[in-house]
């Protein structure tokens, strides 16, 4: 336990604030250092050590010392300006002096104001505070004074001496004391995220492609005939070789006692029984009176004309309408609510999907029990339980890494880039290259992203057994799981080499790095791990289709014929279909992400890794060798650059001038080809003085206040031409944070203009001797935005003070020890200990506030400049105006339109709940309009517009939305960076810009209080966290939008025609239901964030938010006959199809392209249906405040 205590951050935040304190100490107690205001360099040393500082790195402290010197620096130089013209105007004591002051300080403080809500850089809004309080202090110290020289000597100067007093020891102790830096944790941190990723991917293969039972012996007879001419062979012209367990079977064993029809149903009913209730959850329905023949037709064979009947396989097709709805209502059912003591922070979330596992797995045992059958029931509940465990257990016994748990890893990274650039190379074991690290960190996001969406598939149920049931051999004739293993297995691989290499050089061992992450471990064998895939799939493709026309030429495929002469069909589950299609584009996007990464880090490492081999470009489909066949080529269609891409979560801090911005170097989604690696660290062609001491000249930029004078040019250049208009000045007095910022300068100048006037008046002059700065201090620092903020940090900043007070006061009473520095010493510095030691705890502020109360009352009564020793009045004046001015901060934000966390993060997510159902939209027409293209690139722009007017459909592209700025209420609040670069796709705009935005907030500006008064409620959270599984779903939509053909190089427009437009109305259908269920959503938040609303109104709200999502039901149980109907029909036209147009219709792109679309396309509504359900769940006021509901008040 003591080992673990020392090497901790909390004892390394103990000794260096004690020895820094000491240090400070040092100013007073020793004459010949003493100066004038020498008491207030501790005040501002703990500023700079603990208050600015986001951790105790090098690169932290650093910065956040340069930040005070800029604030104080403007601050302090502003008010002695503004002071000395006041004495132009008139003497100190005059009515015109100090109503000079008062007006010229508070326009000055509008100034100062502007910095303080500023976000860019993410440090500004500290600055901003900063410069306002120096800003006060110094014209409140300084308001008496009569001289001009003697005001800039003794009060600018010597207030701007205390701050290089307290920044300098800050820099000096972090540097020389316990260091440690940012660039060594920020390595640190992306090893670990990067071997939890392969970590992460193991364990969803594993679970997803587990092995499984021996195949059906009625689905597994040999088909007669293959798709090649009807001759049984395969492209090669060899004789299909069945696999074992197909081959152990014999046409008698699989139509044994005649019951050919009766078995071929039963091995239906068995797959159904195996496969997850998940699997079912297509968009749409089936009607009641065919549940499991879809269709007949003639289909012309080789050997004569033969009826064939279509049996589907698959669960879907066991249920009727009641019992499909009934199945959509358990998939859908929202989260379980989070215990009481999980909701208090936003960090709880990054968990939650941890904490949803059990709810995944009770809600497939409760999907299945819609069949009825209780055996089936168990075998499910195991099943899932069974994944359940897989996902979450991988052997070490530790807590499983899953994605919500790695991505604060990257997001810690990337905050630490900023600050690993500004710390000195001469203390790095080896030197970093801050922009590459920025590629290192998004590739990894980029990485990240993928694996979400696989864990969506495994986690969701919707894994189950769609790419590990061994039926499926026997229906594409090829084995595919097994390169799927071999691909997974070798990105998992790769996380784990990279992030060995990293680890390895953050500890200087740069020749292990590079013999780790060298060219011949890194960097080759991705293009033939993609071809080997795409080999597989053809093959797959080629036996399916084959068994389908087997059944057509030969007549025997699966039963071999009922006593009508007409031969069953078994096709494959449609959800299986779709599952097996999203997992083929899934695995090239994640091949894709990993090849980025490993050039990223090889790149960061200075290694230049060789040019990646350019894949053998994917050939056409298929021609047939029938005489007079004519080729038709594929139609290569371009990924729509309007479609999003997946987004990380999390608070994504930028660097200084730079270094932390970069966008990750994403591959095209085909034949990936990654820019050229970056220069070698050591090689980095950069003059020897800036690669050297460029971290200093940035620290100078910061510490003369650089970004104080760039946000405010930047802010007038935007603000000012908005406001020529009346429109602007409406939308600039509804901004949120307008209407905050005019709150924080009335409450200053309201301080500030109270404290001068009453330090002027001749019969209140005793008011200027008890120090009213410390009134200016409590206002200046525990004003905030928020109502809920505000209200916890006044309550830590008013008992801080008189604990801290109350230590000083008691320790000044003792004559004898108030004239003793050694012992005064002792004790400051014995607290400051303590003080640090506490550093990780909840109060942390209010602790860190007891020290500077107490060392601020024992060092100026020591020197005499504010009393005796041992002054009551000092000590009570000290708490009294520390109350009094905590008190102005808290009327003005709960009277004067107020701005609640809980009521603004509703909101938020409200409308990112609609911008992510219009998003779904946007990417339908992307993946609509390459259809359409393709299908008029093939056949002609004549025969797709008739195409499309026959059904309805437009025959013109579909408009994709596009990215925009967000709503002015809902910018991003201080402290989270402002993405330089490109602008953001329409998904990191939209939806994850907004969600990021309440979670930083809500961790920001979280309450001391889990439950009572203006405690943030619980749906908060669990709206939150249904956002942000509905985020990882549609960036997984966005990634199958954009995915272009890989394996035929081309999409040949069939597809389009005969699946995607006839099911056009249907899908308009329901995108219309689930836009009405998500207003319905978003109004009844927008009802819970008024925090007023009666029952009823509550209840009304509740009931159409329930109507929403059942109408969402019947429209996608509609939905679904009609897509078993298509398929049916398209499999009957595969039958009947010549030669001439068999090439066409089975092209593997076009039906890797729609089911994977399609399969993402559920998961996204089950999600926003499973939202809405939260939302709906929720009938209670928001939060309790004052003048609102007392019955939400405590809870």
């Amino acid at each position: 336990m003591l080992t673990g205590f020392l090497l901790s951050r909390q004892f390394q935040c103990a000794v260096q604030l004690t020895v820094g304190m000491f240090v400070i100490c040092l100013f007073t107690f020793v004459s010949k250092m003493r100066f004038l205001l020498s008491c207030l360099s501790a005040t501002l040393y703990v500023v700079c050590s603990v208050l600015v500082s986001q951790d105790g790195h090098v690169g932290a402290k650093l910065l956040g010392c340069a930040m005070v010197c800029a604030a104080v620096l403007w601050g302090s130089t502003l008010a002695g300006c503004a002071l000395s013209l006041a004495l132009v105007v008139g003497e100190p004591g005059t009515s015109g002096h100090t109503a000079f002051l008062c007006c010229l300080s508070a326009a000055l403080l509008a100034v100062l104001v502007v910095n303080r809500m500023g976000a860019n850089p993410p440090f500004l809004w500290v600055i901003g505070m900063v410069s306002c309080l120096s800003y006060g202090i110094t014209t409140i110290l300084g308001q008496p004074v009569k001289d001009r020289a003697a005001l800039w000597r003794e009060v600018v100067g010597h207030f701007q001496l205390a701050m290089a007093v307290g920044a300098g020891t800050a820099a000096a102790v972090g540097v020389a004391v316990l260091r440690t830096l940012a660039a060594d944790e920020m390595r640190a941190r992306v090893a670990e995220a990067v071997r939890g990723t392969g970590a992460a991917i193991a364990r969803y293969a594993s679970a997803a492609f587990k092995p499984d039972a021996e195949p059906s012996p009625a689905v597994c007879s040999p088909p007669a005939c293959g798709v090649n001419g009807g001759d049984g062979k395969d492209s090669n012209g060899k004789p299909p070789q069945p696999r074992p367990s197909a081959a152990k079977l014999s046409a008698d064993d699989a139509t044994a006692d005649g019951h050919d029809v009766t078995d071929a149903a039963a091995a239906a009913a068995a797959i159904a029984a195996n496969a997850a209730a998940a699997t079912v959850a297509a968009g749409g329905g089936t009607p009641d009176t065919s549940n499991q023949t879809l269709g007949s037709a003639v289909a012309a064979g080789t050997a004569g004309v033969v009826e064939v009947e279509i049996l589907m396989s698959g669960v879907g097709t066991e249920f009727n309408d009641d019992d499909y709805l009934q199945l959509l209502r358990h998939m859908t059912a929202p989260a379980p609510p989070l215990p009481r003591e999980g909701t208090g922070s936003a960090h709880d979330t990054a968990g939650s999907k941890h904490g949803s596992r059990k709810g995944d797995s009770e809600s497939a045992q409760a999907a299945a029990a819609g069949d009825g059958s209780a055996t089936s029931t168990r075998a499910l509940a195991a099943e899932a339980e069974a994944v359940r465990i897989a996902c979450a257990d991988d052997g070490s016994g530790g807590e499983p890494q899953l994605v919500a748990a790695l991505r604060p890893l990257l997001a810690r990274a990337r905050m630490c880039i900023g600050t690993a650039a500004l710390e000195p190379p001469l203390f790095l074991a080896s030197p970093i290259n801050p922009p590459a690290w920025g590629r290192v960190v998004g590739a990894a996001e980029e990485l990240l992203a993928r694996v979400a969406a696989l864990e969506g598939v495994v986690g969701d149920g919707c894994g189950l057994q769609i790419m590990a049931d061994a039926s499926l051999t026997c229906y594409f004739e090829v084995d595919i799981v097994p390169y799927f293993r071999r691909a997974y297995g070798q990105v998992a691989a790769t996380c784990a080499t990279l992030a060995d290499a990293i680890t390895h050089r953050a500890r200087g061992g740069e020749a292990a790095a590079r013999a780790v992450c060298g060219p011949g471990l890194l960097g080759s064998g991705w293009q033939q791990t993609k071809q080997q895939l795409r080999e597989a799939v053809e093959r797959e493709f080629r036996g399916y289709w084959g068994r389908v026309r087997a059944a057509a030429a030969a007549g025997g495929g699966v039963g071999q014929g009922d006593e009508k002469g007409r031969s069953q069909l078994l096709q494959a589950d449609v959800h299986q279909m779709r599952g097996i299609a999203f997992m083929w584009t899934l695995t090239n996007s994640l091949i894709d992400a990993m090849e980025g990464l490993e050039r990223a880090v090889a790149a960061a490492h200075g290694i230049a890794l060789p040019p990646p081999l350019q894949a053998p470009p994917p050939h056409a489909p298929q021609q047939q060798a029938t005489a007079g066949a004519a080729a038709v080529p594929a139609v290569s269609v371009a990924a729509p650059q309007a479609a999003g891409q997946a987004v990380a979560e999390g608070v994504e801090a930028a660097g200084v001038g730079g270094t932390g911005d970069e966008e990750a170097l994403k591959p095209p989604p085909a034949a990936p080809i990654p820019p050229a690696a970056a220069p070698p660290e050591q090689s980095t062609p950069l003059p020897w003085l800036q690669r050297n001491f460029g971290w200093a000249w940035q620290l100078m930029l910061v510490a003369l206040g650089l970004p104080l004078v760039g946000n405010l040019v930047r802010t007038l250049a935007a603000e000012v031409p908005a406001l020529r208009s009346g429109a602007g000045w409406r939308a600039l007095l509804r901004s949120r944070v307008f209407q905050a910022g005019a709150k924080y300068w009335a409450c200053l100048v309201t301080v500030l203009l109270l404290i001068l006037g009453l330090s002027e008046r001749g019969d209140t002059g005793y008011v200027a001797a008890y120090r009213l700065a410390y009134a200016y201090e409590a206002a200046a620092l525990a004003m905030t935005e928020r109502v809920e903020a505000t209200v916890s940090q006044v309550s830590l900043w008013v008992v801080g003070t008189a604990v801290g007070g109350t230590l000083g006061y008691l320790a000044m009473l003792d004559a004898d020890l108030a004239t003793n520095p050694y012992g005064l010493m002792a004790i400051i510095c014995a607290y400051t200990f303590l003080v640090g030691c506490a550093s990780a705890h909840t109060y942390r502020m209010g602790i860190v506030f007891t020290l500077m109360a107490m060392a601020s009352l024992i060092l100026c009564q020591y020197r005499g400049c504010c009393g005796a020793t041992g002054s009551v009045e000092l000590y009570a004046a000290r708490v009294l105006m520390v109350m009094a001015g905590c008190s102005v901060p808290v009327l003005l934000s709960n009277l004067v339109l107020p701005w609640y966390t809980s009521d603004w993060a509703l909101e938020t997510l409200g409308g990112a709940f609609l911008a992510a159902c219009r998003l779904v939209r946007s990417y339908y027409a992307a993946y609509y309009n390459d259809g359409l293209r393709a299908h008029a690139a093939t056949y002609g722009a004549e025969a797709a517009a008739a195409v499309c007017a026959q059904h309805g459909a437009p025959s013109q592209p579909i408009p994709i939305c596009t990215a925009s700025g967000p709503h002015p209420d809902h910018q991003t609040p201080p402290g989270v960076p402002h993405q330089e670069g490109p602008p953001p796709t329409p998904l990191l705009a939209l939806v994850s810009g907004p969600l990021t935005a309440v979670q930083v907030s809500l961790e920001n500006d979280t309450t001391l209080w889990r439950r009572g008064l203006l405690a943030t409620p619980p749906v908060v959270f669990s709206v939150l966290r249904g956002s942000q599984a509905l985020l990882d779903r549609l960036a997984a939509l966005a990634l199958m939008a954009e995915a272009a053909p890989a394996v035929s190089g081309g999409f040949s427009g069939w597809a389009f025609e005969h699946i995607v437009v006839p099911l056009y109305g249907d899908t308009m259908y329901v995108f219309e239901a689930l836009d009405a269920m998500a207003a319905a959503a978003a109004a009844q938040l927008q009802l819970l964030s008024g925090g007023a609303a009666s029952q009823d109104q509550a209840e009304a709200a509740a009931e159409a938010v329930g109507a929403a999502v059942e109408e969402l039901h019947r429209r996608r149980l509609q939905m679904r006959g009609h897509v078993l109907r298509r398929r049916a029909a398209y499999h009957v036209g595969v039958m009947s199809a010549s030669e001439d147009h068999l090439p066409r219709m089975t092209n593997p792109d076009d039906a890797l392209r729609v089911f994977s679309f399609m399969f993402a396309l559920i998961q996204v509504a089950n999600k926003a249906t499973a939202l809405a359900r939260t939302i709906g769940a929720h009938r209670r006021c928001s939060v309790g405040v004052l003048g609102r509901a007392h019955s939400a008040w405590w809870r």
